[in-house]
């Protein structure tokens, strides 16, 4: 018997911890299922998790990060893993706009419910995470994904 689930939250692994789980997901082939959501994961282990996620490890399904520690640079770490674009069209450091990044609001609120091809060929879809973020009026929102069950979110500016 394998290990496929591994349910981490609520841990407080904050990013010690996350980095431990990106060394152990570098060599798992095994494990379809991981859960961090609330351990205080800043940006540092969300961009290790980011890296190897979407560039080493494969078997990987299904990931819970919601409420750890995101800002502009953790999301734009994330981009290519969930299929958000980098700046729309913009320059690589450049956080998704609405019309390019994940976003899961109806589109009564003016956003597409239609996955771009970027997000087609993401490394993970939208309903394989429990969180998204999308841009508007240079603010960030980061929220937690509507297909887990969520509605929770938060914004900050993004820095000039």
């Amino acid at each position: 018997m394998f290990l496929t689930h591994l349910n981490l939250s609520c841990c407080a692994i904050q990013d010690e911890g996350a980095e431990a789980v990106s060394v152990m997901l570098l060599h798992n082939k095994i494990l379809t299922t991981l859960y961090l959501d609330h351990n205080r994961i800043a940006r540092k282990g969300l961009r290790q998790l980011a890296d190897v996620i979407a560039h080493k490890n494969r078997t990987l399904s299904s990931l819970r990060l919601w409420g750890n520690l995101w800002d502009e640079y953790a999301c734009i770490d994330f981009a290519p893993v969930i299929g958000g674009a980098r700046g729309g069209g913009g320059t690589s450091g450049d956080v998704p706009e609405p019309t390019n990044g994940i976003q899961r609001r109806p589109p009564s609120n003016g956003f597409s419910s239609k996955l771009t091809e970027e997000q087609q060929n993401a490394r993970l879809k939208p309903d394989q995470v429990d969180f998204c973020f999308y841009v508007v009026d240079k603010v960030l929102h980061v929220c937690e994904n509507e297909d887990t069950g969520g509605s929770r979110e938060f914004s900050c500016a993004i820095q000039e």
